[in-house]
């Protein structure tokens, strides 16, 4: 029922020019499926499996696709004040419905028990429940991306507007793609392209329209791409800065031109799985089998961490000096950093990982984005 992973260490050895050379983490690499050695066990499961996946897949499906539906035709309506209420009823509804018949029947989610690492110097107190309610229309929020899952829950607590970093020729281009749940899940499927130029938009723009129209915070996730969780990949303009780039677009938020002057609020959150037999993460599965295999399990985990409200303050001056003259580092490094903090559990420590895109005739790695390493690596993977 579950499709198989390469597990022998000789199969393991191909991908290992797409790890990350510090830490030896391949960020791409689908979490391994534990069958039970006993054969009874494992008939039993399977049976059980089988029929709850023949029973709660099509019923996914079909809840997704009015999800979808409704969802689609309330965004038609003209007037803000009307249309968001009624975005936020079909969003809580239909995405809470959907993540229970996915397993998740509990989700816990707030700040970390223990500070460790703030990205603003001054740091804040940790006030409001639920986490992050602060977080309305003109507002950014950062999440980390490891499944279409992600989606279904970030629908359900603010039914945000999402982008995407895109890249062209390997290279991050600094504009983002805007989309709603349908084409989010999409991109985490496929890989944010520069195919079409005009759908692109500076992240000012996106967020000044989200602020005007009542859209919901704009969900960015920074990776650009999905990853299995075990680190977190550099962050893409317009988040994190591009080395060799000028424009307004390609140096960081923290240095952005926002639309109005006013620079918008900034709050960021990790999601973390956590299984025994099938993982909800997703990377470069089949989708389809690892949406069945999703439904085929009676229970699974889901664990939401908020960094403090307001330590991601996004501050473009300070007495002449931007964040990163005045820290000694980037605000998307710090963040960064932050995130990794608030992804780790007592189990798993996350890293901050760069993968590699194989190695070239000269015996050196090539410098792509996340994006186009895991495009080779999901053909590689898929050809095994």
């Amino acid at each position: 029922l579950l499709p198989l992973l390469p597990q022998a260490a000789d199969s393991m050895e191909k991908f290992r020019s797409f790890e990350d050379p510090a830490s030896g983490i391949m960020p791409f690499m689908p979490e391994k499926v534990v069958r039970p050695k006993n054969i009874l066990l494992k008939v039993f499961r399977g049976l059980i499996g089988l029929c709850l996946g023949l029973v709660k897949f099509p019923v996914c499906a079909i809840l997704f696709l009015l999800f979808i539906l409704v969802r689609s035709i309330f965004e038609l309506l003209p007037i803000a004040f009307l249309r968001r209420p009624m975005i936020r009823i079909v969003d809580v509804v239909c995405c809470r419905l959907l993540l229970l018949l996915l397993g998740f029947w509990w989700i816990p989610a707030g700040y970390p028990k223990k500070k460790t690492v703030t990205v603003s110097r001054a740091g804040a107190k940790q006030t409001g429940w639920p986490p992050l309610k602060s977080a309305s229309s003109g507002s950014i929020l950062l999440s980390t991306l490891c499944s279409y899952v992600d989606v279904l829950y970030l629908c359900f607590r603010f039914s945000p507007v999402f982008v995407f970093p895109v890249q062209d020729k390997g290279k991050s281009v600094g504009k983002v793609l805007r989309t709603g749940p349908l084409g989010a899940i999409r991109l985490i499927v496929g890989f944010p392209s520069i195919a079409d130029r005009r759908g692109l938009e500076s992240i000012s723009h996106v967020v000044a329209n989200s602020k005007s129209s009542l859209s919901g915070p704009v969900v960015l996730f920074p990776e650009g791409v999905s990853s299995n969780g075990q680190g977190i990949l550099p962050f893409l303009a317009p988040v994190g800065p591009v080395e060799e780039g000028s424009g307004p677009d390609q140096n960081g938020l923290e240095q952005q031109a926002w639309m109005g002057g006013k620079v918008p609020d900034c709050y960021a959150l990790t999601i973390r799985y956590s299984s025994k037999h099938f993982s909800p993460i997703y990377t470069v599965q089949s989708f389809f089998s690892h949406a069945f295999g999703l439904c085929a399990q009676l229970y699974n985990s889901m664990e939401v961490t908020c960094l403090e409200e307001r330590a991601t303050e996004l501050k473009a001056v300070d007495q002449g000096l931007t964040p990163s003259q005045r820290d000694g580092s980037s605000w998307s490094d710090r963040l960064r950093t932050a995130m990794c903090a608030a992804a780790s559990s007592p189990a798993k420590s996350v890293r901050a990982v760069t993968p590699r895109a194989g190695v070239s005739n000269m015996g050196t790695a090539q410098a792509l984005t996340a994006i186009e390493v895991k495009r080779l690596f999901s053909a590689q993977f898929n050809k095994r």
